[in-house]
């Protein structure tokens, strides 16, 4: 019998294909939460629990989510967080390679059959193919996804230094896209997985990785308000700063405890602005948590091979909603994370 995490897991990591290829991603997120939820039900019942009292805590979570939409990306995230806890890395990294491989199929399928039909837009940096996404910027980062999952499995199979031969892909992706924001995030990838294979690296500065994502959270919270007086930084971050700003000050206190709902069809350029605006103080504190627990009690090999993927994460996060959206990418950015400080994960 196929586990009921492989389904959910599949849908999650071909939702933004399936999605532009016309099917209703809200009709697929529910699919997605009501198989997570069923998940969780059964777990509690295998160990005895009593399930009721947990259907008050949902319908509260629900009430929460009519509130803002967004809420529904980091209970889909918290929820994979909790039901992945035992299942091994294994099976997490392979089943979610499994499903790039059948997207990259879906994908071949859905523009032979003309459902998703390449569009070119004239830009001042060149031509553009949307490749049937309907933006550049989502078919870059379809494949930006999909590359860093390939990877991830690479490396998880002692394959580390194949992932280099990715960059040709990478390369091949922003010419046709012309993602910068995606394809520069790739090549400090690149450039990490060559720096980590040096010891000095693995066994200096734990402290400091430690502190990368507080440090980039700052950035981006100063950034947005120091934008009129260095007009440079809203024009190389294509005016994300001054759009942003405009969200923050507008938050208020219900906006930091409940999140804040942005105005619909607008998108959060930045993964930390999106996480605190999808849950308030309580996203964001889960964020930390669980990224600086892992990295407390990362072991040297876990630095060593996975280190540039986190990083990778954090660092195009500043300018990209990466980690803070429920996808295949922010699944295994927090499982590879859980797997530090877990006790079930010590021989992993």
């Amino acid at each position: 019998m196929i586990p009921i995490c492989t389904i959910w897991l599949f849908l999650t990591c071909n939702r933004s294909l399936l999605s532009s290829a016309g099917f209703p991603s809200i009709f697929i997120t529910l699919i997605i939460t009501g198989l997570q939820i069923i998940h969780l039900m059964l777990d509690l019942e295998k160990k005895g629990y009593k399930i009721f009292p947990y259907f008050i805590t949902i319908i509260c979570i629900t009430v929460l989510c009519a509130y803002n939409n967004a809420t529904l990306a980091t209970f889909n995230i918290i929820m994979s967080f909790i039901l992945l806890k035992k299942t091994s890395l294994r099976l997490v990294v392979n089943t979610i390679f499994v499903s790039t491989l059948i997207s990259f199929l879906l994908f071949f399928l859905f523009h032979g059959l003309g459902i998703m039909i390449d569009e070119v837009h004239r830009m001042p940096k060149g031509s553009a193919h949307t490749l049937g996404f309907g933006n550049t910027n989502s078919a870059s980062m379809f494949f930006f996804v999909n590359i860093l999952i390939t990877a991830v499995f690479l490396i998880f199979h002692k394959k580390k230094y194949f992932v280099l031969l990715l960059f040709i892909p990478s390369l091949f992706i922003y010419r046709i896209t012309l993602g910068r924001t995606n394809f520069y995030a790739l090549c400090i990838f690149f450039i990490f997985i060559i720096l980590f294979n040096i010891k000095y690296f693995q066994k200096h500065f734990r402290m400091i990785y430690i502190l990368v994502p507080c440090l980039l959270f700052c950035v981006t919270i100063l950034f947005n308000f120091i934008y009129l007086k260095y007009p440079i930084l809203d024009k190389l971050f294509t005016t994300r700063f001054s759009k942003n700003s405009l969200h923050i000050q507008n938050m208020g206190l219900k906006g930091l405890i409940l999140g804040y709902n942005l105005p619909k069809g607008e998108p959060m350029d930045s993964a930390y602005l999106a996480q605190l605006f999808a849950g308030g103080i309580t996203s964001l504190l889960f964020f930390f948590s669980v990224y600086i627990k892992g990295m407390r009690r990362a072991s040297e090999s876990f630095i060593k091979n996975y280190i540039p993927f986190i990083f990778v994460i954090l660092i195009s996060g500043f300018a990209e909603n990466t980690f803070s959206t429920y996808s295949g990418l922010s699944v295994l950015f927090y499982k590879l994370l859980s797997t530090q400080f877990f006790e079930n994960f010590k021989r992993w």
